[in-house]
């Protein structure tokens, strides 16, 4: 029995960590991780149910239990102040009666009620389920936001380039920006224009790639940048970027927006995300 249990727990605390491990490699990589997400969600196995029909079974029968022992505990605390009271009026007489009208007294009914529900006891599978629901609600709360970024970058990947341009320019414009998109073929690396007071100051290369841009991609971008005299550059990549992209853009006026700076940018925060000196007059 008792090598059962020290192999059960065992067990759990290695389900812990492997769980602890995913999360820390979620969080250090956000893209497209909607998988590392969800396998961290608490299953009905972790804690001793076969699936959700059988949570579903023993939440019924926990909360008829509880509803039980309520009426169990109620009804003979009831009884036990009725004949406490029958044995005070036996021995001090009806005036008794009149102090047992303060609420103080009634507070003394509270310790049998408590005393019986505690020997009553709990579901044997209460605290299992009171684990496993609390568990399901934290992973809900720390879900949200990623599964809103999940389907916002979903929506992205599922648009044509084309599309997907035209809806970073509507973002742009609803901030702001006097945002263009340049022709479909033939744009020399640039995808999106901004202009201020009639000149052309930034330019921006969309990329809907799933894997982080590398350094050549900031390379196209800066070069374009030069070449048509803009000012500014913005690379938008829904992957990230790695490490040696960031190098090369370090110290250069260029931007590099991922997925989660753009959806914050798209509802509304971030306001300096693409430069508050390449906001347009309006």
């Amino acid at each position: 029995m008792l090598g059962g249990i020290v192999c059960e727990r065992g067990r759990s605390r290695e389900m812990n960590r492997r769980k602890r491990r995913k999360r820390i490699n979620y969080y250090g990589h956000h893209y497209f991780e909607g998988d590392a997400v969800r396998a961290l969600a608490p299953t009905p196995q972790d804690y001793g149910f076969a699936d959700l029909d059988e949570i579903r079974v023993v939440s019924d029968e926990v909360a008829k239990w509880k509803a039980a022992r309520d009426r169990f505990s109620f009804g003979l605390t009831a009884v036990i102040v009725v004949v406490m009271e029958s044995i005070s009026v036996s021995i001090w007489g009806w005036n008794v009666l009149y102090y047992l009208l303060f609420p103080p007294v009634w507070v003394l009914a509270l310790i049998p009620c408590g005393l019986l529900q505690l020997a009553y006891g709990e579901h044997p599978s209460a605290g299992r389920l009171k684990d496993f629901k609390g568990a399901d609600a934290r992973w809900h709360r720390t879900a949200e936001p990623f599964a809103e970024h999940e389907r916002a970058v979903k929506g992205w990947i599922r648009m044509s380039g084309l599309d997907f341009e035209k809806a970073i320019t509507r973002i742009l414009r609803t901030r702001g920006f006097d945002a263009r998109c340049t022709k479909a073929s033939g744009d020399g690396g640039v995808d999106i224009e901004i202009f201020l007071d009639g000149r052309l100051d930034t330019v921006i290369q969309c990329k809907r790639y799933k894997d982080p841009c590398g350094p050549s991609v900031v390379r196209e971008l800066y070069g374009a940048m030069l070449h048509v005299g803009a000012a500014h550059a913005v690379l938008i990549c829904l992957g990230g970027f790695s490490g040696a992209a960031k190098e090369f853009a370090g110290g250069k006026p260029i931007r590099l927006v991922d997925s989660k700076q753009l959806i914050e940018y798209r509802n509304g925060g971030a306001p300096a995300l693409f430069g508050e000196s390449y906001r347009a007059e309006v």
